[in-house]
């Protein structure tokens, strides 16, 4: 573990914790350029379709089409955890593809905990390559050792939220998406809602001469529930 001074950032229904000095804001890779495809935005479930708390955390799974690269996602201990618990994710992929983890809140609200900003400090320089998932690999996030030293830890708002494993076959660190209609947080339309927008983002290259890059998306969803 870092003996620096920890900062505690809320993330949606976890919070995240590393390192002062790692607090940077790089410049996000990947936005959306492209109208999202029609009906990719869901009506928002009327108030007697709301999640209480308490509920049964949803199963969501993709279609072959929206996990052609057969991503799992599991979490750990549970997916339901008590305020102040620690939390990790264990991801695994059948075909090699760059990792991004993003959390949902009871709220809606979206953040994205890896790659973050810890884990691009930690890596060396200009290496595009550090969220790497190959096939028979298992990534758990956070690193229980390693320089990847932050913790997950649950936090309000209380309720239902969702981690979402998205696999790219382009290399990509960060995702520009939006949060989700709070009336549709913790329900699977939230999930569905979260792919399609994901489909509609393309990959701005680093450099003009290299084409604009239209990824292949790999999905795998887990919705979690968070008590007091």
């Amino acid at each position: 573990m870092f003996k620096t001074a920890l900062v505690t950032t809320t993330l949606l229904g976890l919070a995240l914790c590393w390192p002062a000095a790692a607090q940077t804001s790089p410049d996000r890779a990947v936005k959306i350029i492209t109208p999202p495809p029609a009906g990719s935005q869901p009506s928002p479930p009327s108030a007697t379709e709301q999640p209480t708390l308490g509920s049964a955390p949803p199963v969501f799974t993709p279609d072959d089409d929206a996990n052609p690269s057969g991503v799992t996602l599991e979490i750990a201990p549970g997916n339901e955890a008590q305020v102040g618990s620690r939390m990790s994710v264990k991801v695994a992929t059948k075909r090699e593809g760059y990792l991004v983890l993003v959390d949902v809140d009871a709220a809606g609200t979206l953040t994205q905990v890896y790659p973050n900003r810890l884990s691009l400090v930690s890596a060396t320089a200009g290496d595009e390559q550090q969220n790497l998932l190959k096939p028979g690999r298992l990534k758990i996030i956070p690193e229980p050792t390693g320089k990847e030293a932050f913790e997950f830890v649950a936090s309000p708002p209380t309720g239902l939220g969702m981690l979402v494993a998205i696999l790219s076959d382009a290399p990509v660190l960060y995702v520009d998406l939006p949060d989700v209609p709070a009336a549709m947080a913790g329900q699977k339309n939230a999930a569905q809602y979260l792919v399609s927008q994901t489909r509609s983002l393309k990959i701005l290259p680093a450099e003009d001469d290299k084409p604009i890059r239209d990824p292949k998306w790999s999905f795998a969803v887990k919705f979690y529930s968070i008590r007091p």
